[in-house]
């Protein structure tokens, strides 16, 4: 028996698998409560469940079947679109800034992906959220910098990688005597 736990097993699961697309998703309870997620593939609902682990939400019996046939919690696709996530969803995983946050700066007048990152620093380290950024100001998203070069360099690379590994012609012999 553990404190805290709704079995004597541990915390509940329920789990999602679809091989066809190499997804498992799996939802883990304590108490009744949601208090984490194992995910493998995409998931387009990950800030709504880190807002629903991080308040140890409920989840309704239908909630929970949903999951299980669809892998999905919620049956809308509201998760599409960043201003319906709820005020304490994550946007930028890396600094650990949430939506309330941004739209704080977006009301204290940053307009523009970059002046957000510069006001709350999401963004700003491996810029996987930067798309969130560009959707909650309605900005294009920056183009990226020097992609000639970029393209330049993995054209020689892939020069360099086909002679290394093309069969050279080299003699040698097939047995000791000759």
């Amino acid at each position: 028996f553990q404190p805290g736990s709704n079995s004597e097993f541990g915390p509940a699961h329920t789990s999602y698998t679809d091989e066809t697309q190499s997804i498992y998703r799996k939802l883990i309870f304590q108490t009744g409560r949601l208090v984490g997620v194992i995910a493998i593939g995409p998931w387009e609902d990950i800030p709504r469940l880190q807002e629903a682990i991080s308040k140890q939400r409920r989840l309704l019996p239908w909630q929970i079947w949903h999951f299980r046939r669809y892998g999905s919690i919620w049956r809308d696709n509201t998760a599409d679109d960043v201003s319906t996530w709820p005020k304490s969803a994550t946007i930028c995983n890396c600094a650990g800034v949430t939506l309330g946050s941004i739209q704080n700066a977006i009301a204290n007048g940053c307009q523009t992906p970059a002046q957000i990152t510069a006001a709350t620093g999401a963004g700003s380290v491996c810029g996987s959220c930067k798309p969130h950024l560009a959707e909650l100001t309605s900005a294009r998203q920056d183009a990226v910098t020097h992609w000639r070069a970029l393209g330049g360099l993995s054209v020689i690379i892939s020069v360099f990688s086909l002679l290394f590994l093309l069969p050279l012609s080299i003699p040698y012999n097939t047995t000791v005597q000759e």
